[in-house]
Formats: structure tokens, sequence, C-alpha cells
């Protein structure tokens, strides 16, 4: 009874794979399989036969893309295309009642702890990386449960990587960061106050070249965002009267460009 049970599984986890490998037209139909298909992979055991790991062969070449291999697994327009329905997916993390919700939980988590957001670095898709931000910053909810920090983390994750793994912070970065952590938006919105804080905590080394540039490019004095925000650009202040008095004009500009710098934010 139990091979039976066992062999029917095979033969529907091998039908519903071939499936997925040719996606139905019907957008109904194609959840429909994906729901089905995550019911009988709860029902796999570690322990199952053989069998059973050749009849996943399909499910793996359809659904698993592998993003930390050496090669992308697509090219970079499909890749681009991929993860505009993977963004666009975590616009549904503002509706907490959903039936989607937790799947979409699930995918930020995957992406957050693969890192997969990298490739969008190196495809060169800046713009989706702030609209993801944005994004984020919108949707995180400031109601407290050990989900809600699940996703908090899961998005702290992903933004920090995107910095840290940048060869140069865009200004386009670093602003979203800046509107989150000003000072009257901790009552406004305290959750992305609070998310903005933590990645600017975990990425201060890297942008502390570019943040001063974005502060002066707001029109926004220091003294109107977080400290963390003061603290960052007091210690490039440091570095530029360093660089100053060793006399470097030119890597001196070079270095902070056009903008005038508030002595008075180092004291």
């Amino acid at each position: 009874m139990m091979a039976g049970k066992e062999q029917q599984l095979e033969l529907q986890l091998v039908d519903d794979g071939n499936k997925l490998l040719n996606p139905p037209f019907s957008l109904d139909e194609l959840l429909s399989i994906l729901d089905r298909v995550e019911v009988m992979l709860l029902r796999v055991k570690q322990s199952s036969y053989r069998s059973v790991a050749a009849a996943l062969s399909p499910l793996r070449k359809a659904l698993i893309m592998r993003i930390t291999a050496p090669s992308s697994p697509y090219n970079d327009e499909l890749m681009k295309e991929i993860f505009h329905q993977i963004v666009a997916v975590f616009q549904k993390l503002s509706h907490m009642s959903s039936r989607c919700y937790p799947k979409v939980v699930s995918l930020l988590v995957t992406i957050a702890t693969t890192q997969a957001v990298v490739v969008l670095l190196d495809i060169e898709c800046h713009a989706l990386v702030i609209e993801t931000f944005q994004i984020f910053l919108k949707v995180i909810t400031p109601t407290r449960s050990s989900e809600l920090d699940v996703i908090f983390t899961a998005v702290v994750a992903i933004m920090s990587v995107v910095v840290l793994e940048s060869d140069e912070v865009p200004m386009d970065f670093l602003f979203p960061l800046l509107v989150c952590v000003r000072k009257d938006n901790k009552n406004v919105s305290p959750t992305s106050w609070m998310l903005g804080k933590e990645v600017m905590k975990n990425c201060a080394a890297k942008i502390e070249p570019y943040l001063l540039k974005a502060v002066c490019c707001s029109g926004t004095s220091v003294d109107n965002y977080d400290l963390v925000v003061g603290s960052i650009c007091q210690n490039a202040t440091h570095y530029f009267k360093s660089v100053h008095a060793h006399g470097s004009e030119e890597h001196m500009v070079s270095f902070f460009g056009p903008f005038i710098f508030p002595y008075r934010y180092s004291e």
C-alpha cells in the first residue's frame, strides 16, 4: 500500500514537472499546478526511494534557478524580466491577509539568504534596485510580530548586500535611505526609519565617501537626519581635513566633488 502511494506521488511529480517545463497559457492553471506541487513536495521524505529523486528531476529543471552558479542561468534580458517579476511580488508584502502572503515572505527570505539580488548589479539593472528599495521602505508595516522580524531582517540583508557589493555607491541608492532617516520620519514611519538606520550602520564604511555628497545634494542640513548620518559624515569630514592638511588639493577635489562641506558637522 505504501509503495503504491509512493509510486502515485512519483507519477504526479513527473507529470506536473513536465507541465511546468512547458507552462500553460492560463495563469489560473499555472497557479493550480504550483499549489499542487507544493503539497506534494511536503510529502517527499529524505528517506524516499531513489525513484522519487528521479521523479523530481523535471521539477528541479523547471523551478530551481542556480543563482549562485558561476554563470548566469539565463541571458541578461531574461534575468531582468525574472527580477522584475520578483520585485513586483514584493509589493504584496503589505497584503498580510492575502492567500499568497506566506509565499511572498518565503521568496523574500530566499532572496536574502542566497544574496541573489547581487545579480542585479552584475547585469547593471540599477533602476530595479532603486525600485526594490522604494518598495521595501513603503510596504514594511509597523506591526510587531515574529514574522515581521523575519521580514525586517531579510530586507535589511538584501539592501545591505546591494550597497556593500556595489563597486561605487550611486547617489540614487542613498537618497531613499536618507528620506527614511530624517528625524521627522521617526514618528511618521518608524519601521522604515529603523530600516534605513540599520542599513546605514551595516554599510557605514562603504557609504562614508559618498554620504556627505548625498546630504549636500538633498539640500537638507545633516542636523535634520538621525545621528547615524552625522556620525558617518563626521568621519568623512575628518578625512577631508586630513587630506587638506597634507596639501593634497587635487585629491581633495576629485574625492569630494564641487560640494561645500559644513565644518560644523565635525564639531
